[in-house]
């Protein structure tokens, strides 16, 4: 299934993601939209990518809570390669992304602004309509998917979330909150850059 949904873009060429060992230094983005835009403040997609771009560029000033004097210890050059698993149920938003790995016929009309120096990335996602965009109904999704593949597909998206070194999504959403559990336990990533991009929202109650 992985090879079969999953596939990575980078100089405007898309192909399936190998299977193969991750090769490491790579960042998990998750931008929940959909359903959450009445539940939480929904961040805008600029603060996703100046978090990356951070870790790109191998900043040491990333605090482990927001306000905190400690901050995540990585090499420098652990994410140099500028690589990203992206997932949204927001088509803009994952074409805004995939514009960032040179997809020149990639426009987005997000609102949001897109960092000129951010080309050159290497993002990878579920293959378009493979997953549910818009506001997901769980009745929606088990009419178009089927029950096994649809738990098989969001299940996907959680591995290969964990496959990463570093995670950037809003501890606003439940599937943030999810990843972050599974990545301090299961995972065995409890020292990995984690950026709760929602840290600044006075809802936000991560301690």
């Amino acid at each position: 299934m992985r090879q079969e949904l999953l596939v990575e873009s980078n100089a405007g060429q898309v192909k399936p993601l190998s299977t193969a060992v991750p090769q490491g230094g790579g960042v998990a983005m998750l931008v929940r939209r959909g359903d959450k835009k009445g539940e939480m403040q929904l961040e805008s997609v600029d603060s996703y990518v100046e978090a990356a771009q951070s870790l790109f560029s191998g900043s040491q000033q990333l605090p482990v809570l927001s306000g905190s004097s400690t901050f995540f210890p990585y090499p420098s050059d652990a994410f140099a390669k500028r690589r990203a698993f992206v997932h949204s149920e927001d088509e803009d938003v994952m074409k805004l992304f995939r514009s960032l790995a040179g997809e020149s016929d990639s426009d987005h009309n997000s609102g949001n602004r897109t960092l000129s120096s951010d080309a050159a990335w290497t993002v990878s996602f579920i293959k378009p309509g493979s997953a549910c965009h818009g506001w997901c109904d769980p009745k929606q999704v088990v009419n178009e998917m089927g029950r096994r593949r649809g738990l098989l597909m969001y299940m996907l998206v959680v591995e290969e979330s964990l496959r990463q070194d570093a995670f950037i999504c809003s501890l606003q959403s439940n599937w943030c909150r999810l990843i972050d559990e599974l990545r301090m336990t299961v995972a065995g990533k409890v020292a990995a850059p984690f950026i709760d991009v929602s840290a600044n929202n006075p809802k936000s109650d991560r301690k």
